[in-house]
């Protein structure tokens, strides 16, 4: 119990200290890659509707643990803590609370100051829907949306 404890402060500290990293091999952008490419091969084979689904959640969830497990178990060989070191590195890769509020922070002190077009503009950034009809209300419940989205999918 100790030991996860360790590495859920260890992860957020972390996060909370350095943010969200940009680079190659970050594995959520890993994800999205793999994610894409099973994704296009399934087009590819006409395989879609539920069954393309069904198929494209079991094949990439199949590959992301088979990998986690194995390096995982390699590192836990090698020494308890480099398991460890391995579990602070992927929930903080994936927290990504600092980068979310960086990303609605300018978003609230637009809103602070009835700035409704930069709000947008910053919204826009973050969601995947049209914010250029929302109003004020609609703006924080779309950041808060977001954030909380993301939050989830973290975890």
């Amino acid at each position: 119990m100790t030991e996860i404890l360790i590495i859920l402060v260890t992860a957020y500290l972390l996060d909370s200290a350095i943010g969200d990293p940009v680079y190659r091999f970050h594995p959520v952008r890993m994800t999205g890659r793999l994610i894409s490419f099973v994704e296009r091969s399934l087009f590819r084979l006409k395989m879609t509707g539920i069954s393309g689904g069904i198929l494209l959640l079991v094949l990439v969830n199949t590959v992301i643990l088979s990998v986690y497990f194995a390096l995982f178990t390699v590192l836990s060989g090698m020494h308890i803590w480099s398991g460890a070191a391995l579990n602070i590195f992927v929930l903080y890769s994936s927290i990504c609370l600092k980068d979310m509020w960086d990303h609605a922070l300018p978003i609230i002190k637009a809103l602070e100051r009835d700035n409704i077009q930069e709000a947008r503009n910053l919204t826009q950034m973050i969601v995947g829907r049209d914010s250029e009809q929302l109003d004020k209300s609609g703006l924080a419940r779309a950041v808060i949306e977001s954030c909380a989205e993301n939050f989830v999918d973290g975890f």
